[in-house]
């Protein structure tokens, strides 16, 4: 999956900041949205982002996972060929939609991590063994938890940066982004 990413953005060099981690945020929203998946319009969105965030983006209900659709598939033992072939589809299929969130939690960390201060990948290495299944959100909030330093003052010039002034003239997106940076800062 990495591979069908678009370019990525200038790395987080030294200390952080929440507006440089949003910023990374921002990127790998982007990330997620790069690669279809059928189960959602707004594709793997939901990897990236918690639930109270995601209905700033849609109407859409939020995606749940799928569990596993287990080791191999469940065949009756008195169906027909047609209805085996059948079966298996649709194992693989609901395997698939299991594996695919799976694979784009790794690819988003991997990112990720290519993306922080070589202190902080060093840190994270050690974290990963003992919790080599961890999904992006929760990767994610582990940085911010720990790295991400707001004070009044930043919160005071995101209070600004979303009252910037704007027009018609200016582009709707420009607008649009600026909202929602702010939101994702707030």
């Amino acid at each position: 999956m990495l591979a069908s990413f678009p370019e990525a953005v200038p790395k987080i060099i030294g200390e952080s900041t929440m507006k440089e981690l949003v910023r990374l945020l921002h990127h790998l929203i982007d990330y997620s949205q790069s690669v279809d998946y059928e189960m959602s319009p707004l594709n793997f969105l939901f990897i990236c982002i918690p639930e109270w965030l995601y209905k700033y983006y849609t109407t859409e209900a939020y995606i749940a996972r799928s569990g596993s659709a287990g080791i191999i598939p469940v065949h009756n033992p008195t169906a027909s060929a047609a209805d085996h072939a059948n079966t298996k589809a649709q194992w693989e299929v609901n395997e698939k939609m299991y594996r695919d969130p799976i694979t784009m939690d790794s690819a988003l960390i991997a990112r990720y991590v290519s993306l922080i201060d070589p202190t902080w990948q060093t840190e994270f290495s050690k974290i990963e063994i003992s919790r080599p299944n961890m999904t992006f959100l929760a990767c994610f909030k582990l940085f911010f938890d720990k790295y991400a330093k707001s004070d009044e003052y930043d919160c005071e010039k995101n209070i600004e940066s979303m009252k910037a002034p704007w027009s018609l003239q200016d582009d709707w997106i420009a607008l649009e982004n600026q909202m929602e940076e702010g939101v994702i800062y707030g």
